[in-house]
């Protein structure tokens, strides 16, 4: 039971309270931030409703209010906000026909006195609006993860061209890259073959032309790379069969884009 505390007490009834870890900050959603108020005002709603469900004891339901008042307070929730908490929450529009289901959904970044106003006009067609921070410090500041290295990323369309000539190749690899380059030197491989054949130096120019995780999608992807650049080392035309009828397009398409 999440955030339960259960007690026995002495008749041996059990009464229920809310359970924090010791290493609990009680940090939440500063009330100045640039953030929608129905955000704000939900963590209110949230806390309270936690209180009032789980709580069996009026005592402990009276302790758990103040503490709650407290650390709000340090957060710079003000009385008024901890009073009516359900008063600022965004209504919609009432509909006329009786399917209380919205038409839609749209999701708008949050700008403060702009969002609010976009809001309201797009409720009144039946459209439920959600808003979202679009600038938060974390996007700004926290990178949770080292950038990949080219060779060892991962789901891949790439591009191989000769150290001594115009020869290339188009490939995909859903491995690493590095992985899938290394194979590049068996003598099955039509790029190792032609090393061989010409006595050039193994390639060291390669190009990262798309990055697709889903299979088949990266697959039509280089199938579109290697009808637009024509690869000489390509001996097919890649996994995903083109249809012709997409020559013209595939031409005259930067595929920068893709």
């Amino acid at each position: 039971m999440l955030d339960v505390l259960m007690s026995r007490k002495e008749d041996g009834r059990l009464k229920f309270s809310v359970f924090r870890k010791p290493t609990h900050t009680d940090q939440y959603l500063q009330f100045d931030s640039h953030q929608p108020m129905e955000h704000k005002m939900g963590v209110i709603r949230t806390l309270r409703h936690r209180a009032d469900h789980i709580i069996t004891e009026d005592e402990d339901r009276a302790i758990e209010y103040e503490h709650l008042r407290t650390v709000l307070s340090v957060a710079g929730y003000t009385k008024w906000a901890w009073q009516s908490p359900g008063r600022t929450k965004l209504t919609p529009h009432p509909r006329i026909h009786t399917d209380s289901r919205p038409k839609g959904h749209v999701t708008l970044p949050y700008v403060v006195g702009v969002t609010e106003a976009i809001t309201r006009k797009i409720r009144k067609t039946g459209v439920a609006v959600h808003s979202t921070p679009h600038t938060t410090i974390r996007r700004l500041l926290v990178a949770p993860k080292d950038k990949d290295k080219p060779d060892d990323t991962c789901g891949v369309v790439y591009h191989l061209t000769c150290e001594d000539c115009d020869a290339q190749y188009v490939g995909e690899t859903e491995r690493a890259l590095k992985k899938r380059i290394s194979e590049h030197k068996r003598d099955s491989s039509p790029v190792a073959q032609h090393m061989q054949t010409y006595k050039h130096q193994p390639t060291k120019k390669v190009t990262i032309l798309d990055r697709e995780s889903r299979w088949f999608e990266r697959g039509v992807k280089e199938a579109v790379h290697i009808r637009s650049r024509s690869p000489s080392l390509n001996r097919d035309q890649g996994r995903h069969r083109l249809p012709p009828i997409y020559n013209s397009l595939v031409q005259s398409r930067d595929l920068g884009d893709l």
